[in-house]
């Protein structure tokens, strides 16, 4: 089944609603779990990169 893009731009605004700091972020014509592929598509690294950039912009 597919899954509609927009279905994490929702949950993202009702957690920003609830108080929650959030960053959504959307990798047009990436599948489910990409970002465990690098092998595959660079944009699974690009992904991997900002994540571990906000993990470790969070330790600081």
């Amino acid at each position: 089944m597919p899954v509609d893009p927009g279905e994490g731009e929702a949950l993202a605004e009702r957690l920003r609603a609830a108080g929650v700091e959030v960053i959504a972020r959307r990798y047009a014509g990436m599948v489910h779990g990409f970002a465990g592929l690098p092998q595959i598509t660079p944009a699974a690294t690009q992904a991997i990169d900002e994540l571990a950039g906000e993990i470790r912009g969070s330790l600081a």
